[in-house]
C-alpha cells in the first residue's frame, strides 16, 4: 500500500449505523440520532499510518477538541480565566457538522504544506476517492452511496486530519495579534 499509494477497494466501505442519542427522544427526528461506523480491518491500517504520520500532525495548543488529554472542559477553563482577567467580547462558531465538509483536495494542500511525504499523502487521497458508506436500518443494509466530502466517519486519522484542516485559521489569528494575552499566551480563539 505505501509502496504504490494504493488501498483496496473494500478499505473504503464503511457501514452506518444510526444511534438515538437518548431514551426518550423522538424517533422520527433525524437529529436525534448519532451515526456511528461499524469497524473494518481498514483501521489497523489508519492506526499504523498514525504512527508514521503523527510528528508531522502537531497542531496549535488552543485547539482542545480531538486530541489526546484535552477537550472541551479544558477550553472552558481557559476561557473562564480569560475572562476574569479582561472584559471581553465573545463570539461563538458552531462547528458541529464540520467533519462533513472537509475538503479532500484542501486537506492535501495542508498535509503537503507539512511537509508529508508524497507517497502517504496519495495513500490518504487514492483511500478518500474509495470511500462509500451503506446504512443499516432495521436490519436492512441501504446500497452503498459514494462520501464526496468530509473525513472518514469512524476513522482513526479523521480527528488528527481534521485539526490539521482548521489549526490555520488559529495560527492566523495569533498572528495578527487580535484578540486576548494572558500572562503573555495568546488566548484570542479557543477551538
Amino acid at each position: 500500500m505505501l509502496c504504490h499509494s494504493y488501498v483496496p477497494q473494500s478499505f473504503g466501505i464503511g457501514i452506518v449505523i444510526l444511534l438515538l442519542k437518548g431514551i426518550n427522544l423522538e424517533k422520527s427526528n433525524m437529529d436525534n440520532y448519532r451515526a456511528i461506523t461499524r469497524p473494518t480491518f481498514a483501521k489497523v491500517s489508519e492506526s499504523y499510518l498514525l504512527l508514521i504520520m503523527q510528528i508531522f500532525l502537531h497542531t496549535s495548543e488552543l485547539q482542545f477538541g480531538f486530541k489526546k488529554g484535552t477537550g472541551c472542559r479544558d477550553a472552558i477553563s481557559v476561557l473562564y480565566y480569560t475572562v476574569h482577567y479582561y472584559t471581553v467580547n465573545i463570539a461563538c462558531l458552531n462547528l458541529s457538522k464540520a467533519f462533513d465538509e472537509v475538503n479532500v483536495f484542501g486537506l492535501a494542500d495542508k498535509l503537503m504544506s507539512r511537509s508529508i511525504p508524497k507517497v502517504l499523502i496519495g495513500l490518504i487521497l487514492d483511500w478518500y476517492n474509495k470511500v462509500y458508506v451503506a446504512v443499516r436500518w432495521n436490519g436492512i443494509l441501504s446500497s452503498p452511496r459514494c462520501v464526496l466530502a468530509g473525513v472518514r466517519q469512524g476513522g482513526v486519522l479523521s480527528p488528527y486530519l481534521f485539526n490539521v484542516c482548521v489549526n490555520d485559521v488559529i495560527t492566523k489569528l495569533e498572528l495578527s495579534t487580535l484578540g486576548c494575552w494572558v500572562a503573555g499566551r495568546y488566548v484570542g480563539v479557543l477551538m
